[in-house]
């Protein structure tokens, strides 16, 4: 039987979502410790798991950890996530890192950790939840049935990175890829529009390249949408977190003496307008934070584990995140600096309001 592998999780604002995936591993994992600068709230979570908050992080070595979960903001957003992954990789010690990171950490993180012997992984995070996976999935075998014809996506400037991860393994990869921004926002949009082309498939996203500074989380319109267009119809991811629809081309077949006849056996008449997968139905905001998110962490620490035993030193989808860091970079690059903006009004809306 394997061990459990201790570990520690860096950060608890989206790391506590880590800290209720640990709760799922337990045969594989135990928690030994919570990582922060020692606000209240940390404070909190190591009194709930019962671990030492550690401050100094020069306290940290392979002798009291086997993991860490860095979940704090990377350099290239200006945080320390970054160095801290090289530090406790030259310590001996595996890596989950939080995206998004600057090509040239990701890089450096893998070579760091094959020169230490120990497992670095950048965890995307949106790719392992339910609706994406099928999403991503149904998108390859869709391409072998009906060449995809062009893509529509649109996302939050927040979630920017994992839309281009998204996409790249949609379409089967990024390369070759190619952006240029439209025009500049008109005055009264919060979106830009980027066209180009992904994997040689034409693109257009729409972006909302907006933050609101005293509360960069929230204000988003939306995280992701997506949209695959093919001569046989479109298979749409909703949201991120709600369904996906396939929706057949409406066909018109007219027959010789020019009518368009409804009796006749004709399959494309038979189809479904459209169908969904209804993988969220009924669940609410609360329940996705508490089970949904913290599922797709868990099945990357389920594979990080796996990895871990197996003496697997690299990444099998090292090329690949490569890209997809350098496309990010290079699509922020044609956006430019964020708008900031003051923070959007907000209130609960159900459809069922909109009869009343």
């Amino acid at each position: 039987m394997k061990e459990k592998l201790r570990v520690i999780v860096f950060g608890v604002g989206f790391g506590q979502f880590y800290l209720r995936a640990l709760e799922k591993v337990k045969s594989k994992y135990e928690l030994v410790g919570i990582y922060s600068r020692g606000s209240e709230w940390s404070k909190k979570w190591a009194e709930k798991y019962d671990v030492p908050l550690y401050t100094d992080i020069n306290k940290i070595t392979s002798d009291i950890v086997d993991v860490a979960c860095v979940v704090i903001k990377s350099t290239v957003v200006g945080g320390e996530g970054s160095t801290i992954a090289q530090i406790l990789l030259k310590r001996g010690i595996n890596v989950i890192q939080e995206h998004p990171v600057h090509v040239d950490d990701y890089i450096n993180c893998i070579k760091i950790a094959k020169k230490y012997n120990c497992t670095y992984r950048l965890n995307t995070f949106y790719p392992e939840l339910l609706n994406v996976r099928q999403f991503v999935d149904f998108s390859k075998k869709l391409s072998q049935k009906s060449d995809i014809k062009y893509i529509n996506a649109e996302c939050s400037v927040h979630v920017l990175f994992p839309l281009v991860d998204i996409l790249g393994r949609a379409l089967g990869g990024l390369r070759p890829w190619k952006f240029e921004m439209v025009n500049a926002k008109s005055k009264n949009s919060p979106f830009c529009i980027v066209y180009g082309y992904i994997h040689n498939i034409p693109v257009c996203i729409n972006i909302q390249n907006q933050i609101e500074p005293t509360n960069p989380e929230n204000s988003l319109l939306l995280l992701h949408k997506i949209s695959l267009y093919t001569e046989c119809g479109s298979l749409v991811m909703v949201g991120t977190n709600s369904d996906v629809i396939w929706e057949p081309c409406m066909r018109k077949y007219i027959a010789k003496d020019g009518g368009f006849h409804l009796e006749v056996n004709d399959n494309c008449l038979n189809l479904p307008v459209y169908e969904e997968m209804h993988n969220n139905e009924g669940k609410s905001f609360r329940d996705m934070f508490i089970n949904t998110w913290p599922d797709s962490i868990k099945s990357l620490l389920e594979k990080f584990y796996n990895d871990i035993f197996a003496g697997s030193d690299s990444n099998s989808d090292t090329q690949f995140l490569i890209a997809a860091c350098l496309a990010w970079q290079e699509l922020g690059q044609c956006i430019g600096h964020p708008d900031i903006i003051h923070m959007y009004y907000d209130m609960p809306i159900q459809i069922s309001d909109f009869s009343k």
